[in-house]
């Protein structure tokens, strides 16, 4: 997920203001929101029909087949595959249009993750909440009666934890900063996702409740992110540190030598050239790659690449060594779903590369997408954020043309 605030005009002021939502992708389970079921969609002129009268769309993501959006003033809205109760509706009942989150509506959030079949947010008061499956200890929590899900969303109670800042979910698993800068883990962990240094072996595999990543960089974290197997963080000082799966080099090590990274572990970034412009601001992670963002936009890829999810030309099927992502300039955010990247530039214009089944890199043909390809369809809007589910993607425009697009 990417987000940006809305322009500085008011939204009342000017009808070129309205927020609007793009969706495409796969859309089997009407995850899309456009109120129909079918296998695909490619970019169209016509947004999700998602009418906000006082509010502004700030973030749009999913999961595995669903789809979530948040607004301004903290509203979660969902819809798609809710076999598992993720849309978080205290049902189960699939939905093909967006619907707000009733067990919400007095809790203003202001960020959300989503798993395969799972949803995790923060409130402005720093709570951690979550709901949808919880087969592997996703929820973080006891859900009722012990069973495999909960559909309504739910504080994560532990007193411990603190005021929390960011979350991030894998496939199976989450993870949580708290505002001090202590990072938390839980939910699925066979393949060392928790980075739980215990000795009991069966907490390693699986945590009910969040549990402390032992950190021994000194730096403090400012963001978490997680994949498929693996998790990471950021620090303050722009170093990226991962552990977990490595079995495409994705932790940053070479997985000829090692296939699992048990604690968090520094990636090394290439010695040559400039090292100021390798000062990490932000990383998002699909299910085996990374995208990592500097503060003077460049952005770097490693982990799998035979899907053309790093957006460069790879010689082998994948790369631990962090390259430069080329035919980039001004780089505002980026997003990844399960193995495809969307990357939004200061001047609206919006970029995806990867694995392109369903069209999801936004291109009427399914071929696979190896270098950053700009989206056609959106040349002449006013893209302000990206976002993307494991199949499927979301762009929220502000209406208008895009001024100096070519």
């Amino acid at each position: 997920m990417a987000e940006r605030t809305r322009p500085g005009r008011g939204l009342h002021e000017s009808p070129i203001d309205r927020p609007f939502l793009w969706a495409w992708g796969a859309n089997n389970c009407g995850q899309l929101g456009y109120g129909c079921v079918c296998e695909k969609q490619i970019p169209s002129d016509q947004p999700v029909p998602f009418t906000l009268e006082s509010d502004w769309l700030k973030s749009a993501g999913g999961g595995g087949g669903f789809s979530y959006v948040v607004t301004e003033s903290g509203q979660v809205f969902t819809c798609g595959n809710n076999t598992r109760g993720q849309l978080g509706h205290g049902d189960f009942n699939t939905l093909p249009v967006f619907s707000k989150c009733q067990f919400l509506s007095q809790t203003k959030i202001v960020k959300v993750a989503a798993g395969w079949d799972f949803m995790l947010a923060i409130s402005d008061a720093g709570t951690l909440l979550s709901w949808g499956s919880n087969m592997f200890g996703q929820l973080g929590r006891d859900v009722p009666g012990g069973a495999g899900c909960d559909a309504a969303p739910a504080h994560v109670g532990s007193s411990y934890l603190g005021r929390q800042v960011d979350i991030s979910a894998g496939l199976r698993h989450g993870l949580s900063l708290s505002e001090c800068g202590k990072v938390y883990s839980w939910g699925h962990g066979k393949r060392g996702q928790l980075g739980l240094d215990v000795s009991d072996k069966t907490t390693q595999v699986r945590s009910d409740h969040p549990l402390t990543v032992p950190v021994s960089c000194t730096e403090k974290p400012i963001q978490v992110f997680a994949g498929m197997f693996h998790s990471g963080l950021l620090t303050e000082a722009g170093s990226v540190l991962m552990w977990g799966c490595n079995k495409y080099g994705q932790c940053g090590q070479d997985p000829d030598i090692t296939q699992t990274v048990p604690a968090a572990s520094k990636v090394a970034f290439p010695t040559e050239g400039d090292k100021s412009s390798r000062h990490i601001v932000s990383v998002t992670s699909g299910w085996t790659h990374v995208i990592s963002h500097t503060d003077s936009s460049i952005l770097y890829s490693w982990g799998r690449a035979d899907l053309g999810q790093l957006g460069r030309i790879c010689q082998k099927s994948c790369d631990h060594i962090p390259g430069v992502v080329i035919g980039l300039s001004g780089v505002t955010s980026h997003s990844c779903g399960s193995e495809h990247t969307l990357v939004l530039t200061e001047d609206g214009q919006v970029y995806s590369w990867g694995w392109n089944e369903h069209s999801i890199c936004g291109t009427d043909h399914e071929e696979n997408i190896l270098e950053p390809l700009r989206v056609s369809m959106f040349v002449d809007k006013r893209i302000i954020a990206v976002g993307c589910g494991a199949g499927h993607s979301f762009c929220i425009g502000a209406g208008g043309s895009c001024e100096g697009a070519g």
